[in-house]
């Protein structure tokens, strides 16, 4: 996939509101505001660092690296697992974005 579409949805998934009830599953969404501003943060910020490594060739290792990084910010947090499934899914959906042709069961094992 080019860098530019890669960055573009990236960008959209930057720019959804997280942490929120989707459609597509139950989940409450989170009702501390200062929670969902501190934990929209760390994936956006995991996003932004993704986006910065896109035209400069990222390589899988690196991918996977700073993932687990954006991953390890949410040890901090009393997170129920309701939480922690949508965590792994905004990851997962970095992963799918940038490298879009590994399979779902590769995917559960990276992250």
């Amino acid at each position: 996939m080019p860098n530019r579409i890669v960055k573009e949805r990236l960008m959209t998934l930057h720019n959804e509101v997280k942490f929120q009830q989707p459609l597509e599953l139950y989940y409450p969404g989170l009702d501390n505001f200062d929670l969902q501003a501190a934990l929209t943060s760390i994936v956006n910020k995991t996003i932004f660092e993704v986006y910065s490594k896109v035209d400069l060739g990222l390589v899988r290792w690196e991918l996977i690296e700073i993932l687990n990084q954006g991953l390890r910010s949410f040890d901090s947090f009393n997170l129920s697992s309701g939480d922690l499934f949508v965590v792994r899914s905004y990851y997962i959906r970095i992963l799918i974005i940038v490298e879009w042709d590994c399979d779902s069961d590769e995917l559960e094992s990276l992250i």
